[in-house]
């Protein structure tokens, strides 16, 4: 079977990523919503363990066999919020059991993102105000954050 890729569009807030909220022991998470779409992009739908695969309107049985079998074992979450400032500073230290990271704009200002050193605005990821993300899972390297003015808060997620 070919791999397909899917290009997902920005959504009114600039958000490539559909999350839901989480309570995981103590702490509220974020979790990211798959959507499963066909070669050629068409949504397959899923209703009563049986996915709809093609336009012929006849479903499929589906099963999952448990306990579902993951290509990665699982990691801590761990969720901090932090206040990013005017001047460039560490949101997330390096970390070399890192998994995943994800890093949610809180605030009414625009983010800016970097790893390794400190950053600059003209020299950084944008992160969008208002629910704004950026995820990696191929970095261990500690992130930086600042803001053009005011004050920002983020959701930083690490899973490791």
């Amino acid at each position: 079977m070919a791999e397909a890729i899917l290009q997902v569009p920005p959504d009114g807030n600039g958000q490539k990523l559909r999350v839901e909220s989480v309570v995981v022991g103590a702490n509220t998470v974020l979790e990211q919503v798959i959507v499963l779409a066909d070669s050629t992009g068409n949504l397959i739908n899923a209703t009563a363990n049986r996915l709809l695969v093609d336009g012929s309107g006849v479903t499929q049985p589906v099963s999952v066999a448990s306990p579902l079998t993951t290509n990665r074992a699982l990691g801590t979450t761990t969720v901090t919020g932090v206040s990013v400032t005017t001047t460039s500073a560490q949101i997330i230290a390096s970390n070399a059991s890192r998994k995943s990271l994800l890093i949610i704009n809180n605030s009414t200002v625009v983010v800016y993102v970097k790893s390794g050193t400190a950053t600059a605005t003209n020299a950084s990821i944008a992160i969008q105000p208002n629910g704004g993300t950026f995820q990696t899972d191929t970095t261990s390297s500690a992130f930086q954050a600042i803001v053009a003015s005011g004050t920002a808060s983020v959701t930083v997620v690490e899973d490791a």
